[in-house]
């Protein structure tokens, strides 16, 4: 049974993924956004970070080097990296 009040969709993997996401968002990604978009850069060391985190492959199956996760955990990841920047959402 789902025990979520605030949303009926979400489970224990939605809200964890939500808080490792938004955690590493706002420890890895924030303090570099802003500098990143004035100049208009990419850091491989990011992308490498998510990667790492499991953010490039959040629904490939895990036999494939995936988290095996479903659509809406995907969403739930885009939605809390583009809370801090939308250019590393757009990335995973």
């Amino acid at each position: 049974m789902n025990k979520n009040i605030y949303h009926p969709l979400l489970n224990e993997k939605h809200e964890k993924l939500r808080s490792q996401v938004r955690e590493f968002a706002i420890k890895e990604i924030k303090p570099f956004a802003q500098k990143l978009d004035e100049q208009s850069e990419f850091s491989p060391e990011i992308t490498r970070k998510m990667g790492q985190l499991g953010l490039l492959g959040v629904t490939i199956p895990e036999k494939y080097g995936g988290q095996n996760l479903d659509t809406l955990a995907y969403l739930i990841a885009l939605e809390e990296l583009a809370r801090v920047d939308s250019s590393q959402a757009a990335t995973i």
